[in-house]
């Protein structure tokens, strides 16, 4: 961090900087991922989120020149003109235009699109600015959205204490390069964002449904873009209170919000307002993945430049987008209502025209209360420093960060969907499976007596059930969600009298037994009838190495790759002709062995009953 704080207008150092810049994200992640505990410590996470910001404060980076227009808009205030009525280059404002900061600023023919609350900061540099001018008016904005992000931090961290979750996983964004840069480094607007977004946690933590509301206020005027989270926010309490309790609640901050609003309003300000806020999506691009991939196909099959009707398209994309979430996505609790807003922010990000890397703190703000897509916010927040050399005038990055940045968010996106699969969509394929896997041993069960030994879920178990029956689930885990009665048993030895059972189903489960064999002996032991039993057989080695691998991948996206009686390595798949020899030396007939399918792996069935 102190190599980061050298990078001041010396744009030669940027390239160490970045080096030192990755190195502290390595560090954060050990940090969190290995010696978290003494991050739950409220000191330790608060005091050294407080040191890092004061080790960066006393640089002033030309990362960005919003500084000078945070500053100008100030001075314009406190000289009694409103910063939303005149562009920089207006005629009306010869007599500031003479000033450095005239000279230093972006965009000065654009009207300024800053909320209420940036407004109000901005008043301290403007202050500061006539009085000593610069650099004292940067640090004075700086110093003002620092103090409303360490509020914001306050807040975000009482918000996982009151939801009973450990501090540690707030390090990922108090302790995040990014972040540091970002608001200590910069001075970004988004030190007022995370004050709203803070309160905003806490009150949908259970800290009051009116300061959800404030929070998303305050965001809003320091922002602007978190108002797309007013609908899911109104969703989650009409759910918990009601429609009326809810529009009562909202009223305080909407009052609070028109209170800031007011001192800036004038005829035509809303004019020029949305007229320069339109420009983001038509005019100006920066760092936009989807945008460019889109832009750039359009141009190979058209020949023109179709970006001023691509970019308010992906605009109303997004906003129907963030309608459906709103809607559809779950609030029961507090985690959901998270992700959903999480979500939303990364969805804009994905379709926005203009992507500067200080926005990933709006979702950063919200990573420590949900896993959903973490591993990809962490990483496009590393991969967002490279953006920065397009700052500094060097060719190329733009594309090489966009790459770096999409193609490493993709594949983590990726990675976490094959790992953790949507609940709800494998819970139906395991339920369409169960149904098929049934289907196939129903006519050889017989008895009314059923025990379904190594159940899994008991998705089998569920469609073996029927007027007549009583099916019981068996396994060496407590995997059940099927409503039957299920016994947790050691692998060994089952607890059951002899010829208790009539049927025992053993569907795809030998190949995982720690002694396959015995669970035959038990099998037989137990059974009056007959034991139905559905393997993966192979005949070729490449077939049972395929196996092992697919069936590996199974487990794991089930959670159940380490548990007790799943053995990692090696997994007991045998051929027809081994699995029929087991039966016959456990004391078992086999009267039945055919395959059940002709497409895909071997599946085979057998029917194996007791010799005696």
């Amino acid at each position: 961090m102190a190599a980061l704080s050298t990078l001041g207008p010396h744009r030669a150092n940027l390239l160490p900087a970045l080096g030192a810049y990755t190195a502290a994200f390595a560090a954060l992640l050990v940090l969190v991922r290995r010696n978290g505990r003494f991050l739950d410590d409220p000191k330790v996470l608060l005091g050294g989120a407080l040191l890092l910001r004061l080790v960066l404060f006393p640089s002033l980076p030309d990362l960005s020149d919003d500084l000078y227009r945070y500053v100008w808009d100030g001075w314009l205030t406190t000289s009694g003109v409103n910063p939303y009525l005149h562009a920089p280059s207006d005629p009306a404002l010869t007599s500031f235009q003479g000033s450095p900061l005239f000279q230093a600023m972006n965009s000065p023919d654009y009207h300024s699109v800053y909320p209420p609350l940036s407004q109000l900061v901005f008043l301290l540099g403007g202050a500061t600015y006539t009085a000593i001018g610069w650099p004292g008016a940067a640090y004075a904005v700086k110093g003002g959205f620092l103090i409303l992000e360490l509020i914001g931090i306050v807040f975000l961290l009482l918000a996982l204490r009151r939801l009973g979750r450990p501090p540690r996983s707030l390090a990922l964004y108090a302790w995040n390069p990014l972040v540091l840069v970002v608001v200590s480094g910069g001075g970004h607007t988004e030190g007022g964002l995370i004050a709203g977004l803070g309160l905003l946690a806490f009150g949908v933590a259970g800290g009051g449904r009116r300061r959800a509301w404030l929070g998303l206020v305050l965001a809003a005027a320091s922002k602007g873009i978190p108002l797309v989270l007013a609908p899911l926010l109104f969703r989650r309490q009409w759910r918990e209170a009601g429609l009326s309790r809810t529009v009562v609640d909202s009223l305080p901050a909407v009052l609070v919000g028109l209170a800031l609003l007011l001192p800036f309003l004038r005829p035509g300000v809303a004019a020029a307002v949305s007229g320069s806020a339109d420009l983001y999506v038509r005019l100006f691009e920066f760092n936009a993945g989807l945008y460019f991939l889109l832009k750039e196909a359009s141009n190979l099959l058209t020949g023109d430049d179709v970006g001023k009707v691509i970019g308010p398209g992906l605009r109303w994309a997004f906003l129907a987008a963030a309608a459906v979430i709103s809607l559809r996505c779950p609030v029961r609790d507090a985690e959901s209502w998270f992700r959903g807003a999480l979500l939303i922010f990364g969805l804009y990000l994905a379709m926005a025209t203009t992507v500067h890397p200080w926005y990933l703190l709006w979702g950063l703000a919200m990573v420590p209360f949900t896993q959903l897509n973490r591993r990809a916010w962490i990483w496009a927040s590393w991969a967002a420093f490279l953006t920065w050399f397009t700052y500094v005038g060097v060719p190329h990055l733009p594309l090489t960060a966009v790459f770096w940045g999409g193609i490493g968010c993709f594949l983590v996106l990726e990675f976490d969907l094959l790992r953790s699969v949507d609940s709800q969509l494998r819970a139906r394929l395991l339920r369409f499976a169960g149904r098929r896997k049934a289907a196939q041993i129903d006519s050889f069960i017989g008895g009314g007596t059923i025990l379904d030994l190594g159940a899994a879920e008991g998705h089998v178990a569920i469609h073996l059930q029927r007027p007549g029956r009583r099916v019981f689930l068996m396994d060496v885990g407590s995997w059940f969600v099927a409503p039957l009665p299920g016994v947790v048993y050691d692998g060994a030895t089952l607890p059951l009298r002899d010829r208790s059972i009539d049927t025992v189903v053993l569907s795809l489960v030998l190949h995982h037994a720690e002694d396959p064999d015995q669970v035959i002996r038990e099998a037989l032991r137990v059974c009056r009838t007959q034991v139905v039993v559905t393997e993966s057989i192979y005949r070729w080695e490449w077939e049972r190495r395929l196996l092992e691998k697919i069936d590996r991948f199974a487990n794991r996206t089930r959670g159940m790759d380490s548990a007790a009686g799943v053995r990692p390595q090696p997994i007991a798949f045998r051929q027809a002709e081994e699995w029929e020899a087991a039966f016959i030396r456990a004391g078992g007939r086999v009267v039945r062995s055919s395959r059940l399918n002709r497409v895909g792996h071997r599946h085979h069935l057998f029917v194996v009953k007791p010799a005696k």
